[in-house]
């Protein structure tokens, strides 16, 4: 039986192997990258990020494996190990019995095809609920809260990987969005303030203007009438004095008249 492993290891392991290794020359350095600057190390990246990601390729090369292995019919007969398949050989070269050989055969193939059925439908459920479902519903909240819509509920913050530090990362962008929206909102109802202060200040500014240049205009019509009422005061006093000096001369002829 050790034989028989040793040699199928051997055999087989291409099929994991090599699935395996381009599935990992696939993945985006982007990606590790990004692990790195949220805190992974390099093993902690390779075990929850990139072996993760090549999940699919290693289910599907075991799968080959284990089909190459139940067909295997050289390696179990040198080690003389009972297997399904050597049961069919038995069936059919010994026994001399091609139908029920068939009939085996087929039992056989109904198994791998149920299991490649099985392993396909595996690998999409996990790849549905480890990969595509988290990354749809970070790529919503992000294109979301993008859009300013910070009405949302961000799931998987509670999750170990990497979508929920992702998660975590989106929480806490909504949270500097949110706090960005408010002082954004109270820095316009200050600008708003201020500006209905400077149009009240330039209310009150024109309203004094307009009285200063109507109580100007109301002292220069009194200073011109002033100036009018004095000239007026100054002719009646000039009239009176050429009368007083007329009054006197006539006086004084009156006088040296009642001497002559």
């Amino acid at each position: 039986m050790g034989g028989a492993i040793t040699v199928m290891t051997l055999v087989l392991y291409p099929y994991v192997y090599l699935l395996a290794r381009a599935a990992f020359l696939e993945q985006s350095v982007c990606v590790l990258e990004v692990s790195r600057t949220l805190g992974k190390s390099a093993w902690q990246c390779f075990w929850q990020v990139a072996l993760p990601l090549a999940r699919p390729a290693i289910v599907v090369g075991m799968t080959l494996a284990m089909m190459e292995a139940l067909n295997d019919f050289g390696t179990v007969d040198f080690f003389g190990v009972k297997t399904f398949t050597a049961g069919i050989y038995d069936v059919w070269l010994n026994m001399d019995n091609i139908s029920g050989a068939a009939q085996l055969a087929s039992v056989l193939m109904i198994f791998v095809v149920v299991l490649v059925v099985l392993a396909l439908f595996g690998v999409s459920t996990l790849i549905r609920r480890s990969i595509t479902v988290p990354l749809a519903a970070s790529t919503e909240a992000t294109v979301r809260l993008s859009s300013g819509d910070t009405s949302i509920v961000i799931d998987n913050a509670d999750d170990r990987s990497e979508f929920g530090e992702l998660a975590n990362a989106l929480q806490v962008f909504k949270s500097n969005f949110t706090e960005q929206e408010r002082l954004r909102a109270e820095a316009t109802k200050e600008d708003q303030r201020k500006s209905e202060r400077q149009a009240a200040v330039e209310t009150l500014t024109s309203d004094f203007d307009s009285r200063i240049g109507d109580m100007m205009a109301t002292v220069s019509m009194s200073v011109d009438n002033l100036n009018s009422v004095s000239d007026r005061l100054t002719e009646g006093a000039q009239r009176t004095t050429s009368e007083s000096d007329v009054v006197s001369q006539s006086s004084e002829q009156a006088s040296s008249n009642v001497q002559t």
